[in-house]
């Protein structure tokens, strides 16, 4: 069951489901919307549906940075440990081969060198770990999550308030109050487009940056090899 779970939440699209990033979405958005009726007796019910889609398009962004926060834990962890085991053997081969008078370990394998492979091994594991946003993404995302989930209980909590502010008395709202009801929802969709926007140039940066770090290593390992030669 959980691990149906997790191929669900990795692979949504197997099962007919799309993420955020799914233009889909806001067609989904339009046609729902567009069946609302705007007359006095339906007024209250038409923006109580409206909050309703907002708020589900704010649900969707949590649950995709959840997804992403679980891939990115995954890689973090993978990529930290390997780096960690091939360092260490990297650091223990040679110090073994020296205890035995030499690089050579009992059975004439040379340690030194299996050492030096060990030792280039956990640097292409951490330095995958940056360059996929192992690490750093997983922090992301999970800073991500809960922005989102922040906004999606402090939005409610609002139109909670909103609701026990109307009259009791029927279900026709003045244009006053259909108008802050309006102001609430349009506050919502942009406080979610603002973090998404917010988290796509994190993203973004962390990225480049990634890169930049990773062709500067490559070009310092290029020059180390000629000079020594």
């Amino acid at each position: 069951m959980k691990k149906t779970l997790l191929f669900r939440e990795w692979f949504p699209w197997l099962w007919g489901e799309t993420g955020p990033e799914h233009p889909i979405k806001l067609a989904e958005f339009k046609r729902r919307v567009a069946a609302l009726e705007w007359n006095s007796a339906s007024a209250l019910a038409s923006l109580s549906t409206l909050f309703e889609e907002v708020d589900g398009l704010a649900e969707m962004e949590m649950r995709y940075y959840f997804g992403r926060r679980r891939r990115g834990s995954i890689l973090s962890v993978g990529f930290r440990n390997l780096g960690w085991i091939f360092g260490t053997l990297g650091i223990l081969f040679p110090l073994y081969a020296a205890t035995q008078g030499g690089t050579q370990g009992s059975n004439g394998t040379n340690l030194g060198a299996w050492g030096y492979v060990c030792l280039a091994l956990s640097a292409s594991f951490l330095g995958a770990n940056a360059l996929f946003g192992g690490t750093e993404g997983h922090v992301r995302f999970v800073s991500a999550q809960l922005s989102f989930e922040k906004l999606i209980v402090s939005m409610r909590i609002r139109w909670s308030l909103y609701r026990a502010t109307l009259p009791d008395n029927g279900t026709a709202l003045n244009m006053d109050k259909l108008g802050e009801g309006f102001k609430i929802i349009q506050d919502y969709a942009d406080a979610i487009y603002s973090a998404s926007l917010e988290e796509t140039a994190a993203w973004a940066k962390s990225i480049l940056d990634a890169l930049d770090r990773y062709k500067e290593d490559l070009g310092k390992n290029r020059g180390g090899g000629v000079a020594g030669k």
